[in-house]
C-alpha cells in the first residue's frame, strides 16, 4: 500500500488534505495536566507534561503502572473515563488545537487522523460484532464510501497486517481469533483511515515473543510506508530500546527523563530510569545474582509527597529532595521544560546519576548469590543426582470440540500429545512455547486439575490417576498452582485473608485461630502488610495480587508449585520483586517449581532446565545454559532470536518464526513445525522426528537440527523419561 495522504481516494484520504508535515512536529503537547475527581478531592494523574512527535518518528513512553502513561494517551484524544478532565495545557495536531475542541469536531479526528491501539484487544473489540464490520466502521464514519468499497479496504488492511486468509476472517468474531490475530485486527482498525499519528498502548503485553516480534515488525514497516508518527507506550525496556527513536520516562504523572534512545541507554541520569533498567532480567547477567528491586511502591497520586515524588525510593535522595520539585532540565545547554529539541537529553533530578555509573560502572544491585545448597543455580552433575519427584510418561490430553454450522460434528483438539518428562526435587523446570502449545494444559495435569486422556503421571511414586477421591484430595496439599491472572483467580467477594485461608478450611487443618495466624504469617512472608487481610482483590495492584496468589499457594505447605505466567503483565520493577520472592521462597520451603512462561529472559533467570513445546509436542529439552548457548531445534532458535534486549547496541529483533500456529484440531503431518520452519524438507512432511540426544540432558526432535547429535553410545541421554526415544543420527 502506498502513502496516499492528501489524495482524492475517498477510502484513504478524501476528507482532510494532509500534505507534508515539514520539519515541524505532527503532534505537540505543552503543559498537559489531567485530573480525576474522587469524592471531594482531585487527583492529578498527568502533571505538566510536554513533548512533541515528528512525522515518521517513534517516541516511547515508559514507566511503572500508575505513572500516567495510558492517561496521557487518552488525554490526547479526550477519551478519559468518567470523572477525568483535562485541567490545563495544549494538544495540537498539525497546528490545530484539540483541547476544548467541540465534541463533534473531535470525533472527526479520533480514528481518522489519530488512531489508537488499546492495551487489551479482547476488551476493546466488540464481542457481538464480526471483525469485518468493526474494521469498516471507521471508514463508513469518516469517509464517503460504499459498503463494497469499505469491505475491499477491510480486506486490504487485514492482508497488510498479516492476517492469514483475510476473506475468511471478515466474518469471524473476536473470540475465534488468537491473541496475536486480535492485536492485528486492532492495528487494522487503527490504520483504516491512515492516521497521521498512531498511539500504541502496550500493543504486545502478554503476547508470545514470536508474535510480539511480528507485531512490532508490522508497526515499524507501516511507519516507514505511511510516514506515521507513533507514540509507543510500554513497560518493556527491551522493546523501547530496539524500536523507538526517542524515549520519555514517566513517574507519578511527570516526565522525569527524556532523550534520544541511544543516548538514554548509554547513560541514564535519573535514578528511577536507571533502577528500571537494573530490574530487567538480562541474558548477559549472572543468573546467581538477585535482580535489583526498587524499594517501596509508586506513590498514591492522591497523596504525592512534597518535593521529588521518587525520593522515598531513591538511593541518591538527600534532604533538599523533599523541598522542591526538580525541573526537567539537563544537557549542555540546560534546556527548559517544553523544549522541542529532539536531541536534548533532559532529566528532572537534583542529584542525577553520574555518567560513569549510568553507563554500567556502578556495582551490581546487592543480593545473595544462589547456590545449589540454597535452591538456586545448579550444575548438570548436581541435577543428575536429584530425585525425580514428578514423572509424566507418554501423556496426551485431548478435548472434544463441536464443529460444523449446527455444531453437529465433534472433533478432538489435541492439546498435549505424547509428552514424557521428569521434574526433579528442588529444581525449577520451565515450559516455554507460544500460546496454544499446550503448556498450561500440561501444568494443570501436573497438579491433578486435569486427567490425561492417555499416559501416566506419577507424583513421588504414586500414580495420580489411580488414587481414590479422598487420597487425591489429600495429595493435592503437595500440588498447588499460581494462575496467570491473579485477579480472575481470586473471589472478588472475599477478602484476601479469606481467600488465603480457604485451602486450610477445605482441608480441615487447624482451628480458626490457628488458620488466621497462618494467614498473617504468609502475608508477612510474601511482603504484604497483615493489616491488608481485610482488603478485597480490587484494592490491590497487579504485583500485590500476585503476592496474594503466592500466599494462597503456600498455605498448605506444598512441595510442588506450577506457576503459570506469574509475571507476564507486570512492570519490570514489580516483576523483579516477584521473581526474587519466588527464589527466596523456593530456598526457604524447599519448593519444586514448574514455571510456564513465554518470556525467555525470565526463564533464564529462574529455571534450571527448560522444555520447549510446540503444538502439544515437546520438541526440545535441555539445561538452561545449554539451551541458550546451543539450541538444537529451529523453533527454539527462532524464539531466542526475537528476545528484545534493553541495549541499543543489540540488533533489532526481527520475527524469525513467521505465520500462524496451526490448529491443534488438524495439525500438520510429520513434523508439526514444518509449515513455519526455514529448514523443512520433504522428509519433514512425511516422518515425525523423534527426540534424540545432543549431549548431557539435551534432547531435541528435528530431522535437520542446528547442533550435532550425540553418538548413540556416549551415554549422554537424559535421566528423565524423555530420553528413551533417541535414534541414530542421519
Amino acid at each position: 500500500m502506498t502513502d496516499v495522504r492528501g489524495g482524492s481516494d475517498p477510502v484513504r484520504g478524501g476528507v482532510t488534505q494532509r500534505g507534508d508535515a515539514g520539519p515541524g512536529p505532527v503532534l505537540e503537547v505543552e503543559g498537559l495536566t489531567t485530573e480525576f475527581r474522587r469524592g471531594t478531592s482531585r487527583i492529578t494523574a498527568v502533571n505538566d507534561v510536554s513533548f512533541a512527535v515528528r512525522e515518521g518518528e517513534c517516541v516511547g513512553l515508559v514507566g511503572e503502572s500508575g505513572s500516567g502513561k495510558s492517561t496521557t494517551a487518552l488525554s490526547l484524544i479526550d477519551l478519559l473515563p468518567v470523572g477525568g478532565r483535562i485541567a490545563g495545557g495544549s494538544v495540537r495536531l498539525g497546528g490545530r488545537e484539540l483541547v476544548a475542541m467541540p465534541p463533534v469536531e473531535l470525533r472527526k479526528v479520533r480514528g481518522n487522523e489519530i488512531g489508537m491501539i488499546f492495551q487489551d484487544p479482547m476488551s476493546a473489540l466488540n464481542p457481538t460484532m464480526p471483525i469485518g464490520r468493526q474494521i469498516t466502521e471507521p471508514l463508513r464514519l469518516h469517509r464517503a464510501v460504499s459498503r463494497a468499497q469499505a469491505r475491499a479496504r477491510a480486506l486490504e488492511l487485514l492482508e497488510l497486517v498479516g492476517v492469514p486468509r483475510p476473506s475468511e476472517r471478515l466474518g469471524a468474531f473476536p473470540h475465534q481469533l488468537s491473541g496475536g490475530l486480535r492485536q492485528r485486527v486492532m492495528i487494522a482498525i487503527a490504520l483504516a483511515c491512515e492516521p497521521r499519528v498512531l498511539i500504541a498502548d502496550e500493543p504486545t503485553t502478554a503476547l508470545d515473543v514470536s508474535i510480539q516480534a511480528q507485531i512490532l515488525d508490522l508497526l515499524e514497516d507501516l511507519r516507514a510506508k505511511l510516514s506515521m508518527a507513533i507514540l509507543l507506550i510500554t513497560h518493556d525496556l527491551g522493546v523501547a530500546a530496539t524500536r523507538t527513536d526517542r524515549i520519555m520516562v514517566m513517574y507519578a504523572g511527570r516526565i522525569v527523563e527524556r532523550a534520544p534512545t541511544s543516548e538514554l541507554f548509554a547513560e541514564f541520569r535519573h535514578p528511577y530510569a536507571e533502577a528500571l533498567l537494573e530490574a530487567v532480567p538480562r541474558l548477559d547477567r549472572d543468573r546467581g545474582q538477585e535482580l535489583y528491586s526498587i524499594p517501596g511502591q509508586p506513590p498514591d497520586l492522591s497523596m504525592v509527597p512534597s518535593g521529588c515524588a521518587f525520593r522515598d525510593r531513591c538511593r541518591l535522595a538527600r534532604k533538599d529532595c523533599a523541598e522542591q520539585v526538580p525541573p526537567l532540565t539537563g544537557g549542555s545547554a540546560g534546556q527548559p521544560l517544553g523544549s522541542r529539541d529532539p536531541g536534548a537529553h533532559q532529566w528532572a533530578c537534583l542529584h542525577p546519576v553520574s555518567p560513569a555509573s549510568a553507563s554500567g560502572a556502578r556495582e551490581p544491585a546487592s543480593g545473595p548469590v544462589w547456590t545449589a545448597a540454597s535452591g538456586g543455580v545448579r550444575t548438570p552433575a548436581a541435577q543428575a543426582r536429584q530425585e525425580e519427584i514428578l514423572v509424566l510418561e507418554a501423556v496426551s490430553k485431548s478435548f472434544p470440540v463441536a464443529t460444523g454450522g449446527l455444531r453437529l460434528r465433534t472433533s478432538r483438539l489435541n492439546a498435549v500429545v505424547d509428552v514424557s518428562l521428569a521434574v526433579r526435587r528442588g529444581e525449577t523446570f520451565a515450559l516455554v512455547g507460544e500460546s496454544g502449545s499446550g503448556k498450561t494444559t500440561l501444568g494443570r495435569m501436573a497438579v491433578a486439575l486435569e486427567n490425561p486422556t492417555e499416559g501416566r503421571i506419577t507424583w513421588d511414586g504414586e500414580d495420580l490417576g489411580e488414587l481414590p477421591g479422598r487420597a487425591l484430595r489429600s495429595r493435592r496439599r503437595d500440588l498447588q498452582m499460581i494462575y496467570q491472572d491473579p485477579y480472575g483467580s481470586l473471589d472478588p467477594r472475599r477478602t484476601v485473608g479469606a481467600s488465603i485461608e480457604e485451602p486450610l478450611a477445605i482441608q480441615r487443618l487447624g482451628s480458626r485461630t490457628e488458620r488466621r495466624e497462618r494467614v498473617r504469617t504468609l502475608m508477612d512472608e510474601v511482603g504484604l502488610s497483615p493489616r491488608a487481610i481485610s482488603a478485597y482483590p480490587h484494592e490491590f495492584s497487579g504485583g500485590q495480587r500476585q503476592r496474594v496468589g503466592l500466599a494462597r499457594a503456600l498455605s498448605l505447605n506444598p512441595r510442588l508449585i506450577v506457576a503459570d505466567e506469574p509475571v507476564s503483565a507486570l512492570d519490570v520493577s514489580v516483576q523483579a520483586q516477584i521473581l526474587n520472592l519466588m527464589r527466596r521462597l523456593q530456598a526457604h520451603h524447599s519448593l519444586t517449581y514448574v514455571l510456564i512462561s513465554h518470556d525467555l529472559s525470565v526463564v533464564r533467570y529462574l529455571a534450571d532446565r527448560i522444555g520447549v513445546m510446540y503444538l502439544g509436542k515437546l520438541v526440545e529439552l535441555a539445561p538452561v545454559d545449554t539451551l541458550f548457548t546451543q539450541p538444537a531445534h529451529p523453533y527454539t532458535h527462532g524464539l531466542m532470536q526475537v528476545i528484545p534486549r534493553p541495549d541499543t547496541a543489540a540488533p533489532t529483533p526481527r520475527a524469525k518464526i513467521l505465520g500462524e500456529l496451526p490448529s491443534p484440531i488438524s495439525p500438520p503431518s510429520g513434523c508439526r513445525f514444518r509449515t513455519r520452519c526455514p529448514l523443512a524438507q520433504d522428509v519433514c512432511r512425511e516422518v515425525e522426528p523423534p527426540l534424540r540426544s545432543f549431549g548431557q540432558g539435551h534432547l531435541a526432535a528435528c530431522h535437520f537440527p542446528l547442533a550435532t547429535p550425540a553418538e548413540p553410545d556416549d551415554g549422554a541421554g537424559d535421566s528423565g523419561r524423555a530420553g528413551e526415544r533417541s535414534v541414530p543420527t542421519r
